[in-house]
């Protein structure tokens, strides 16, 4: 049986802004590896370390949620 996996939750409006990002780009087919610049791009920010953290975890969530999706 798999355990499904609680993505992280946005603590605060930059790292909600994050999610919506990398959500994005999911749905848009453009998430892969090298996605970090995109996401650095699109923000009107300068990241913090605990939301560079959550960036990345969100980021391999998403990522990892893609990969075990059925082909």
């Amino acid at each position: 049986m798999e355990v499904e996996v609680v993505p992280p939750r946005p603590t605060n409006d930059h790292e909600l802004t994050i999610a919506r990002i990398v959500d994005k780009l999911s749905t848009e087919g453009g998430l892969h590896a090298s996605a970090i610049d995109q996401i650095i791009a699109a923000l009107d920010f300068t990241l913090s370390i605990s939301e560079t953290k959550f960036m990345v975890s969100y980021l391999r969530w998403r990522m990892d949620k893609i990969a075990k999706q059925p082909a």
